[in-house]
């Protein structure tokens, strides 16, 4: 047994033996002999082929299975296959892949397998060796659309270019899979020479992340709970998940007040009248007599704390019968958000200085990551109990010690650095190799670190645990960091009704952290759940859909949180990617996070505001069903291109196709130019309504051309009071999300964000080419209607 990280921290071995791996990492290949891991799919104890990976969309049981075969060409009784099947109205992109098996550039290679489809439609399908980064693959694709019931060999000789690493996969895929499936199995991979044989060594990494491994056990103790993530016995009043009152009462001059806290973590300590009054937390001043705010966030051990609550130079009572002030304790979880201190993406956003900071941010949050905080407010910072982190990019680990050289070489946690510690950013449980080295390098660094600085993990949400000894081993060593956090990522990104959004952030954001939670108990007491606030059109939106409001699906996205079985007792919370947000939707997130995580509410606050899903002010936005519903005068047509939306508009993950369509609105030499209208329904007068749409170059955009240019297209709201001051046009210097998803040549798009005010229940909205260039083509998509938050 090996003892490592925190002293209080026991240890446990940890083995998850793959199956089926005849041959030791590294034993030479003959000409003819397959170099692959278990070509015939036998699943292991999690249902899938160990050696193998599913890709984050796959779901077993429901779009992915493994069952056995048989029949001619079969490899025997136990071969099985894969099957992959179309599920629900998105199309999904689902993969099985073999990783880190080195190859040469100097020989040929047979890959072969056995392949079945039915129906099959998709962007793209095949069976493929694939480089470092898919940036090339070689095999073939695409396959068969039908097969007619019958099993059919499929078979590529392949030459390989260089990859980066000198390591390659093989692939089976079906890229935006909409209908049919596909099936594979006895899959070969063969050396055909000398040299190709010579120069292939099979992936090591299955026997690696099933070996035995030292994982850090969690210990026991009142106020850790248990394996399903719950607290211990919280004194106080329950309000929500995440939220648990502790004292609610008025305070006499210099009366102290004792109460315990069930774990290490957060306080909220308000005091409501008394503005001469001022509050001690076991002797330090909590909230200052006369100091604007009027409450404070502190972070405590687990155990017993006194807060005295002082009214000065007045008697117990006050002047003249005057209310005492009301002392408020509410034990609450940390609250991140991240980016403060950065400009927003979009310049014509108003900006964020620190007073806009103090009136909407720091009342909501407890933790704030990145961004630079002046030197000359960091007093002012810490005094209101806030935690500053650094974050480092601890991607493309080199080896095992990477992560370990790389955090003793970062600012944030130099012990004269003014951050509280660090994040690390991404791990994901889909990438096996990297998983590996990040785990290996962090209990290195950890054990022997002394700073007394935080380190927290961040976790790619998407992808579930996929190797039980390397899960395992992970999850404990992210917990067991100094305060170490886990923080999964989960952001959703919009579907079409509500209905759907629902069953999506069951599958995504509870199936994961159960997942997670089932793996290790550490995972429950560590867990940070970190939902998208990037809405921000064109640089980086999870809005697929332009009749969906974001603010309405970010609100039913944290009542998950505080009212499902799952998250009891969880302890971190917060919000990723303010700086792709505009100010509307900044405003709200944060409102939010003050309703369910402060306040302690259980109730939808968009309910209260009428803020609905999809509000159904108007349809068709994407043209994805042509012009329907919209009124065309002149030379109007509808155009398509296939991952536009992605890829100049931002749209995060698109790859499906969302928005792909859009209207051209064309001005020649002669003739009328082109207008599209279309009536706007069910407004509330003396509302305030948001506009945005997008209008680019058409003809730029099917030529793949970079070139920003201001589009001088009439957008007009008729029928209702403009609103200039909130209004603007973004002019985008370049095409694609600020993640890097899309290429060099995407087409820069403006977007036109243009606030009203309701005078009726209708209105029209009116794009008009007659003010574009002769002989010009513009296109439109992603028109939208929504209310808008003041």
């Amino acid at each position: 047994m090996v003892e490592w990280g925190k002293a209080a921290a026991a240890t446990i071995v940890a083995a998850a033996m793959a199956a089926a791996m005849p041959c030791a990492a590294g034993e030479a290949i003959a000409i003819g002999e397959d170099i692959l891991r278990n070509g015939v799919l036998l699943p292991g104890g999690d249902g899938y082929p160990p050696e193998w990976d599913l890709s984050y969309e796959c779901r077993i049981g429901r779009n992915a299975f493994f069952e056995p075969v048989g029949g001619a060409g079969a490899a025997g009784p136990a071969s099985h296959a894969v099957r992959f099947a179309a599920q629900g109205w998105k199309p999904r992109t689902l993969t099985l892949r073999q990783f880190d098996i080195k190859l040469s550039t100097a020989g040929v290679y047979r890959l072969s397998g056995r392949i079945r489809t039915r129906g099959l439609r998709c962007r793209s399908s095949g069976l493929v060796v694939a480089d470092s980064g898919w940036e090339n693959d070689y095999g073939v694709s695409p396959l068969p659309a039908d097969t007619g019931g019958e099993w059919r060999e499929v078979a590529a000789e392949v030459r390989l270019s260089p990859s980066a690493d000198g390591l390659y996969s093989v692939a089976f895929y079906a890229q935006g899979l909409a209908a049919g499936e596909l099936e594979m199995s006895d899959c070969r991979l063969v050396a055909l020479d000398a040299e190709a044989a010579a120069g292939a060594g099979r992936s090591g990494l299955a026997l690696n992340m099933g070996g035995p491994r030292s994982v850090a056990a969690a210990a026991a103790g009142p106020s850790d709970g248990d394996a399903a993530g719950p607290p211990g016995d919280v004194p106080g009043k329950c309000l929500n998940n995440l939220v648990c009152e502790l004292v609610s009462r008025e305070c006499g001059d210099g009366e102290t007040v004792a109460f315990d806290a069930s774990r290490d973590g957060w306080l909220h300590i308000a005091l409501d009248g008394g503005e001469d009054a001022s509050a001690s937390l076991d002797g330090a001043v909590a909230i200052a007599s006369g100091a604007r705010r009027r409450e404070a966030f502190r972070r405590v051990a687990a155990g017993r704390h006194e807060i005295a609550v002082l009214r000065e130079g007045l008697a117990p009572s006050g002047p003249q019968g005057s209310p005492l002030p009301r002392l408020a304790v509410r034990e609450i979880p940390e609250i991140l958000n991240y980016c403060p201190f950065t400009s927003p993406a979009v310049a014509e956003n108003p900006p964020r200085p620190w007073e806009w900071l103090e009136r909407n941010v720091f009342p909501a949050t407890t933790t704030q990551i990145g961004g630079d905080i002046p030197a000359w407010r960091l007093c002012d910072f810490k005094a209101m109990g806030g935690v500053w982190l650094g974050n480092l990019v601890t991607r493309g680990l080199a080896d095992d010690g990477d992560l370990a050289r790389r955090l003793a070489a970062a600012p944030a946690l130099a012990a004269d650095d003014p951050h509280d510690g660090l994040t690390c950013d991404e791990q994901a449980f889909d990438r096996a190799s990297h998983l590996n080295r990040y785990t290996a390098g962090l209990k290195r660094f950890c054990a022997d670190y002394r700073g007394g600085k935080s380190i927290y993990t961040w976790l790619i949400g998407r992808a579930a645990p996929m190797h039980r000894g390397a899960d395992e081993e992970f999850i404990a060593a992210a917990a067991d960091a100094p305060g170490g956090r886990i923080l999964v990522e989960t952001y959703c990104t919009t579907q079409p009704s509500e209905a759907d959004a629902r069953e999506y952030m069951d599958d995504f954001i509870v199936r994961i952290h159960r997942l997670c939670r089932e793996r290790h108990p550490l995972f429950a007491r560590s867990c940070g759940m970190v939902l998208g606030a990037f809405t921000q059109t064109p640089v980086l939106t999870q809005r697929h859909h332009p009749e969906v409001d974001y603010k309405r699906y970010l609100d039913m996205q944290l009542n998950l949180l505080v009212n499902h079985e799952e998250f009891k007792g969880l302890r971190c919370v917060g919000v990723w990617g303010t700086q792709y947000a505009d100010d509307e939707m900044v405003r709200w997130t944060f409102r939010l996070l003050r309703h369910y995580c402060v306040e302690g509410r259980r109730d939808l606050l968009s309910d209260s505001l009428g803020f609905a899903y999809a509000p159904g002010h108007l349809a068709n936005g994407d043209f994805a069903n042509g012009l329907d519903g919209w009124e065309a005068d002149g030379a109007v047509a509808v155009g398509r291109i296939d991952g536009f939306a992605q890829a100049s508009e931002g749209r995060w993950k698109d790859d499906y196709g969302q928005g792909d369509a859009f209207a051209v609105l064309k001005r020649g030499r002669s003739g009328k130019a082109g207008i599209l209208r279309r009536k706007i329904t069910g407004l509330v007068p003396g509302r305030p309504y948001c506009l945005e749409a997008c209008v680019f170059d058409a003809a730029d955009a099917r030529a793949h051309r970079a070139e920003p240019k201001e589009i001088p297209l009439a957008v007009e709201v008729r029928g209702a009071e403009a609103r200039p001051k909130l209004s603007w046009t973004h002019v985008a210097k370049q095409g694609g999300s600020a993640l890097g998803a899309a290429g060099a040549s995407a087409t820069p798009v403006n977007l036109r964000h243009i606030v009203f005010t309701a005078t009726a229940p209708d209105a029209e909205v009116v794009f008009d080419a007659s003010t574009c260039p002769a002989d010009s083509e513009t296109g439109v998509n992603f028109v939208s209607i929504l209310p808008y938050y003041e």
